[in-house]
């Protein structure tokens, strides 16, 4: 209950906090109110954005706020924001917005003209948007890069720079970069001389700006861009009036002027310059001056030397030298205030026109700024070159540390994968060993089996042998004893006499003798673990084995008709114990 408090606390919290900071950004941005009640506002918008936590909220809110310092022409502050942003960046791992940020830094420096830190700046955003994969924020950092490039006169870094947006961007099927990567590479052209290339991009770049509502992607007046750019190749070509045709139509907004008075400015400048190599002079020179005082209310050097060259090229003309000295010779102070080597070069060419007084100094110093323009131009082509080289070199190091990743996950896999497999062929050679010797074990038992029925049998063999000897020796001595003595004994009861007795006692001794040989000879035919001893044989009655009996267990009771054939028949099958019984009966009929 009091997380999901402090949370909505929290959410409200962050909610009165952005409605706050919107209000005073809207305050800071509107153009009517006094600079410094702007700035008044923009830093009480500041001071709340970095109460934000360092989320996508409080990214969007400072860059906000950087922008508006741009605007107010408080560069710096915006550069420091900036850096702070990237900071920020890092500390919240943001790639999209570090890569932003990097790109805020190469604005700074393209607008201050230090265009190599510009390209390094563009450079680094252009590796993190690659690392995210961001065609479209690549093909952005290229186009930026190219117009830098152009502007530092390193043209075929600039051709490059566009050719490789263009690339990215019809990945990403961004028509507004589209427009611009075409813009740039038909000025790269138009400054190396190939017209028809110049001419081929410039009229692509127009297409997309007739067919394409790039205001809604906030590019405005493309139109008339495209026109100017058009005129501007053709009065590089000599062709002035398809030049001038060009500019009428870039100029036929009425718009245009309150919109985007620089660019009015530049189709302006440049019709009057088309109308002066016809011969034209209509409302020249008030077609120089008009451009002129806007360039100068927006502080615009080059732009204002430009002016100046122009008028200078009227008035020598018309053939009034001294206003063309007098505007060239501006028009070449003012270029030695900047580091411009090609706008210094333009203004000494035009000075030492006019001026033939000083036309041996003007002519060594133009020397000097040819060779130095020409060598910065080397170095800056060299050190986009090797800005270049670095990048790619990044690239490749990314691609080749991907492809070990995927080469160290596939070998990981294919590891595993063997692993797998040199486990599941172990196991199954192991069960297919235990298989066997369970087999072999199985093979082993059942050779034991059938070596103890052999044996079994055997031994059944040799019971049944010896049955048949006992029964034989049985028939043989102690039947035909028992006969013998039947005999006598039915001899000797005729007498009743003492030689009587002592026959009848002799033969009953000899029954007891034939009983004990036969209880033997039975037991002997038995096997041990079923023969009873011969002492509990003789005890037992006829009717011990379970059987039913004919003869009980005296002398009176028992009848046996035949003893000879009884005795016989039972040895023969091997039941020795009846045999006994038998014999006990035996004795008891003696005995009478």
């Amino acid at each position: 209950m009091l997380s999901c408090e402090n949370h909505s606390f929290i959410k409200e919290r962050n909610k009165s906090l952005q409605d706050s900071i919107s209000l005073f950004i809207e305050k800071a941005n509107n153009y009517e109110i006094p600079k410094s009640k702007a700035l008044e506002h923009l830093v009480k918008a500041e001071s709340l954005v970095n109460s934000l936590p360092k989320d996508s909220l409080y990214f969007k809110n400072k860059i906000y706020v950087g922008f508006i310092y741009f605007n107010l022409g408080i560069k710096d502050k915006y550069k420091t924001i900036s850096f702070e942003l990237i900071n920020d960046a890092i500390e919240a791992k943001d790639s999209f917005y570090l890569a932003r940020s990097y790109s805020y830094i190469g604005d700074y420096y393209t607008d201050k003209v230090v265009l190599d830190s510009a390209v390094i700046y563009y450079q680094n955003a252009e590796k993190v948007y690659f690392g995210i994969k961001d065609n479209i924020g690549i093909g952005r950092m290229h186009v930026k890069m190219a117009t830098a490039k152009f502007r530092a006169r390193d043209y075929l870094g600039s051709e490059k720079s566009a050719v490789m947006a263009l690339t990215y961007i019809r990945l990403a099927n961004n028509k507004l970069l589209e427009y611009e990567a075409n813009t740039s590479l038909g000025l790269a052209c138009v400054e190396t001389k190939d017209y028809e290339k110049a001419d081929e991009y410039f009229q692509k770049a127009y297409k997309i700006a007739r067919e394409e509502n790039l205001e809604n992607l906030g590019q405005y007046q493309s139109k008339a861009i495209s026109l100017n750019n058009l005129g501007f190749l053709n009065l590089k070509s000599g062709k002035y009036k398809e030049a001038l045709n060009y500019f009428n139509q870039a100029n036929q907004d009425s718009n245009l002027k309150i919109e985007f008075p620089e660019l009015y400015a530049t189709i302006l400048d440049n019709k009057a310059k088309a109308k002066l190599k016809l011969g034209d002079f209509s409302g020249l020179p008030g077609d120089f001056f008009e451009p002129l005082k806007i360039r100068k209310n927006f502080n615009l050097t080059p732009e204002i030397v430009n002016s100046n060259i122009n008028l200078s090229e009227y008035y020598q003309a018309k053939g009034i030298p001294d206003s063309a000295k007098y505007y060239a010779q501006a028009a070449y102070d003012l270029a030695r205030k900047t580091n411009i080597l090609n706008l210094r070069l333009t203004s000494v060419q035009q000075l030492s026109k006019v001026d033939p007084e000083n036309e041996s100094t003007l002519s060594k110093e133009q020397i000097n700024l040819t060779d130095s323009l020409l060598q910065a131009e080397r170095q800056v082509s060299e050190k986009f070159a090797r800005i270049a080289y670095e990048t790619d070199e990044f690239k490749r190091q990314k691609e080749r540390l991907s492809a070990q990743n995927q080469n160290i996950i596939v070998f990981s896999l294919l590891g595993f994968l063997l692993i797998i497999l040199l486990y599941v062929v172990k196991d199954q050679r192991s069960r297919n060993y235990q298989f066997k010797l369970k087999e072999a074990q199985q093979r082993a038992n059942e050779e034991i089996f059938a070596l103890m029925l052999s044996q079994q049998k055997m031994m059944d063999e040799s019971v049944q042998k010896e049955k048949q000897r006992i029964g034989q020796e049985l028939h043989d001595g102690v039947l035909g004893r028992l006969f013998g003595a039947r005999l006598n004994l039915d001899s000797a009861n005729r007498r009743d006499d003492e030689k009587g007795f002592e026959i009848r006692n002799h033969y009953i001794n000899e029954l007891k003798y034939i009983e004990q040989a036969a209880l033997l000879q039975g037991w002997a035919c038995m096997p041990d673990s079923a023969a009873p001893p011969p002492r509990t044989l003789l005890q037992k009655p006829c009717g011990a084995s379970g059987a039913p009996s004919t003869c009980g267990t005296t002398r009176t009771t028992c009848r046996c008709p035949d003893t000879q054939e009884c005795v016989g028949g039972i040895c023969k099958v091997g039941a020795a114990p009846a045999a006994g019984s038998i014999i006990y009966v035996l004795l008891d009929m003696s005995s009478s």
